[in-house]
């Protein structure tokens, strides 16, 4: 069967029809992921823009910051919130009497408490003091201790806890180890 020639109305109609497939297929795979890649790019450059406005701000407004937090601290009798020593050795000796301190403030009984000896030989805290404690108590004064750690200061970091519930222990106390980095400002 021979083919019959179109005429001139139906020639139109899939002129039309092939425009409009051919805009809904640019619209669909070349504009539509365009609008979304450039959305994006837009709201990337808006959240850096916004990051960079504060971060000025803050350091235009260094001083007076400094001033406000150091008000609170005069008010709230806490000198700092970091050791801050001579050495390592030192600032190591000042967060050994704060975890003694902590230890007797809540009743627990440390067994053993090492500073990496790393940090020490290097003289190098710029990341902070790695230490481990292990010590004994019973449920409640393992919460005061790790609390105190929590909100106390100076500012412990509780990098890995471990619990241990010893038969061989009396009246239901627990062995805890844990690892810890005090963060550390040498002078």
């Amino acid at each position: 069967m021979p083919a019959r020639r179109l005429n001139t109305r139906e020639k139109r109609v899939i002129l039309v029809a092939s425009a409009i497939a051919a805009l809904a297929l640019s619209v669909a795979f070349v504009l539509s992921p365009f609008y979304r890649k450039w959305n994006l790019q837009e709201a990337q450059i808006n959240a850096s823009s916004d990051r960079l406005f504060r971060l000025r701000r803050l350091i235009e407004d260094q001083d007076a910051l400094y001033r406000t937090l150091s008000g609170m601290e005069r008010s709230s009798g806490v000198n700092g919130r970091l050791v801050s020593a001579r050495t390592v050795s030192l600032a190591s000796s000042e967060l050994q009497r704060v975890m003694q301190m902590y230890a007797e403030q809540s009743k627990v009984s440390i067994d053993r408490l090492e500073f990496s000896a790393a940090a020490d030989s290097a003289g190098d805290a710029s990341s902070g003091i790695p230490l481990t404690i292990s010590a004994v108590g019973d449920i409640y004064g393992i919460t005061g201790f790790l609390s105190a750690l929590r909100s106390g200061t100076p500012v412990v970091e509780v990098r890995e806890l471990t619990l241990v519930s010893n038969s061989a222990l009396r009246d239901g106390l627990i062995q805890f180890s844990a690892s810890l980095l005090a963060p550390v400002v040498i002078e």
